[in-house]
């Protein structure tokens, strides 16, 4: 029955220490509630329960007189614990959450410096009127751009100068396009024009001397 009786009393996952010391006739029995691990300072400060008496005194009177502030005590440190592994679980999600904030900061930065960089130059090609160049460069970018419809709308726009350029021959010069625009802050400069012109000093004197 004993043991059926201190089981009763028991919360899950809290220890139940009993110390048991023979005084003269008497027992001095000792108890208190434990739980492992508990952070809190206060599970600390509370005193063990001390039962004294003869020892057909504490077969008839000892549980009753443990009963209500073991099951106290117990409560308390059961909702002590639950708190400190609620307060863990939320330290670990808030962590989680701080690290994914900042990797997403990170990432949104990353794109912004390869957007403006490309924004950058397309300016300077279309500047130089490198219409085709400054279009695929701006497309390239659209891949980082937070706004896409006023990037789409400044390629509509070269387009335009584009085809005009290409109705007076302006473009024959402009080099082809090029796949990737980042990671190269070079000029792109101009392919020259090709002269097939021979320096007439340089041909051959047909006229044969009498």
């Amino acid at each position: 029955m004993f043991f059926k009786e201190i089981s009763s009393l028991m919360s899950e996952g809290v220890d139940l220490n009993l110390t048991i010391k023979k005084s003269g006739e008497a027992l001095i029995v000792s108890v208190l509630p434990n739980v492992t691990n508990l952070k809190d300072e206060a599970a600390k400060k509370i005193a063990p329960l001390v039962v004294k008496g003869a020892p057909g005194e504490m077969d008839v009177e000892f549980i009753g007189a443990i009963s209500a502030p073991i099951r106290k005590v117990s409560g308390m440190l059961v909702n002590m614990s639950a708190f400190e592994k609620a307060a863990d679980a939320a330290s670990v999600e808030s962590k989680a959450v701080k690290a994914e904030k900042d990797k997403e900061k990170k990432e949104a930065d990353a794109k912004k410096k390869k957007f403006d960089q490309l924004s950058k130059k397309a300016g300077e090609l279309e500047k130089d009127k490198k219409y085709k160049n400054a279009i695929a460069c701006l497309k390239q970018s659209l891949q980082y751009a937070t706004g896409k419809q006023s990037v789409e709308a400044h390629i509509k726009k070269l387009e335009t100068l584009a085809g005009k350029n290409s109705l007076f021959g302006e473009m024959d010069a402009e080099e082809p396009v090029r796949e990737d625009y980042l990671g190269d802050d070079s000029d792109i400069m101009d392919v020259p024009f090709e002269d097939d012109t021979e320096d007439e000093n340089n041909e051959p004197n047909e006229e044969e001397d009498e």
